[in-house]
């Protein structure tokens, strides 16, 4: 029987060191935390980001434009990047996945870097969002393809 146990308990040790090195994001700590790429204190909700790497390493930016231009410098591989987040402007307390959101470029929505990028949980948001202010939806590869002309 003690073998048993003992055989079970290196299972379960090994299950739980497996789980514990999963790469994953980190609430952000508005008014404490810096932008990586800009160095400034985050604190608008509803435009924070964040970078986790394959070793859960995480970075934080105040904004989508500083997470993308943090994005196109060598500062980190892109086959290091686990997770690549940024909050919705509809449900600023969650972190989503940049390829699950829409966004918008308008300029009645200002963001901290003045780029005029929002973020929105799903399409329907971001055309709602659109019929209100104005702008372009997008998603994660079209906002890749056009950043640079919206500079």
């Amino acid at each position: 029987m003690e073998k048993k146990i003992g055989h079970y308990s290196l299972i379960l040790i090994f299950i739980l060191a497996l789980t514990s090195c999963q790469p994953k994001e980190k609430a952000i700590a508005y008014g404490q935390d810096q932008c990586q790429h800009c160095r400034m204190m985050i604190v608008e909700k509803q435009y924070g980001s964040e970078l986790v790497s394959k070793k859960g390493k995480v970075y934080t930016f105040d904004s989508i434009e500083c997470l993308i231009d943090y994005l196109q410098t060598d500062n980190i591989d892109e086959n290091e990047i686990a997770l690549s987040l940024v909050t919705s402007f509809n449900q600023p307390e969650a972190l989503r996945s940049v390829k699950d959101s829409y966004y918008l470029h308008s300029l009645k929505l200002p963001s901290p870097m003045g780029m005029f990028l929002t973020a929105f949980e799903s399409e329907e948001a971001a055309m709602a969002a659109k019929e209100k202010f104005g702008g372009k939806v997008m998603n994660w590869d079209n906002l890749l393809k056009e950043y640079s002309s919206l500079k």
